[in-house]
């Protein structure tokens, strides 16, 4: 993140720079490992310039307000979402975008506190003759004549660090284009269940699953959908208050047909789309 702001205390905080959108907040309710996890999150994980935002919170509320300036290199599909049958999704030219963010916490729950969280999103893309030259794509992805997208989220989350805790988040996902590419929508939903022990040991389980909707193309030309499913669990130790170390796993559950219609199984498709297992261990100590 790089970004400049003042913040004026009891009336919010105003905000300039490179750094997520406000969706991540909205689905951070999910975002609680350090590698495999998140994998359903497409509009949100991803850090561009040109962002203004403004947020404010009292008594449990929260409420963020964002616009993003034109972009000539924007990237729309974040996280590890960022490619299918062999094609990358990098990002695109756009003229400007705008988000919306709002959420209540109930702190006197059992078990710890309960946030409910909603978003919108939508992004519009720049017009001209110089756009395909800005729209740093493969040409044959059609985002070359990337139009908008439009997403709302939703995030809840129950619990803390210490003790229950439980999340979930969704997102819905409309790409449009200027060509005759259809359009395609993603669907995605995330959850997470775990308990941190007041020993420093942590455990969390979730599901992530990837709708992507009239996107692939079978031998009859007829349009399908297909479906991405993972299981990503996570164990965490702090140490102490600065220094901790973690494993992680993540498993694949998608269908065989479905990685196949997607171009997944036989194709390096790199980061975390593949159908593979992935395992991994880490430390940080934080000064």
């Amino acid at each position: 993140d790089m970004f400049v702001g003042v913040n004026f205390g009891d009336f919010g905080k105003l905000q300039l720079g490179r750094y997520k959108s406000n969706q991540a907040w909205v689905t951070k309710t999910t975002d609680v490992f350090d590698d495999f996890g998140c994998l359903a999150q497409s509009n949100d994980d991803s850090r561009n310039s040109g962002r203004i935002d403004y947020e404010f919170s009292r008594a449990g509320f929260d409420a963020k307000i964002g616009y993003v300036t034109a972009v000539d290199s924007f990237k729309i599909v974040g996280n590890d979402a960022n490619e299918f049958n062999g094609v990358k999704f990098k990002s695109v030219a756009i003229d400007h975008a705008f988000s919306l963010a709002t959420g209540y916490t109930f702190d006197n729950v059992a078990f710890g506190p309960l946030s409910l969280r909603a978003g919108y999103e939508q992004i519009v893309g720049q017009e001209g003759d110089d756009l395909k030259a800005k729209s740093v794509v493969k040409a044959e992805t059609g985002f070359e004549d990337f139009d908008k997208t439009s997403a709302y989220s939703l995030g809840a989350s129950w619990g803390s660090d210490v003790g229950f805790y439980t999340g979930l988040s969704f997102e819905n996902k409309k790409y449009q284009f200027n060509n005759d590419i259809d359009d395609v929508k993603t669907q995605a939903l995330e959850f997470v269940v775990g308990y941190g022990f007041d020993f420093g040991l942590s455990l969390v389980a979730g599901y992530n699953q990837v709708k992507i909707k009239d996107c692939f193309t079978n031998d009859d030309d007829k349009v399908e959908d297909v479906t991405l499913k993972y299981l990503p669990v996570y164990a965490n130790y702090k140490l102490n208050p600065n220094f901790n170390i973690w494993t992680e796993a993540r498993f694949n559950l998608t269908a065989d047909a479905d990685l196949r219609q997607a171009g997944l199984k036989y194709e390096k498709a790199g980061d975390a789309t593949t159908d593979g297992t992935y395992f991994s261990v880490g430390a940080r100590y934080t000064f």
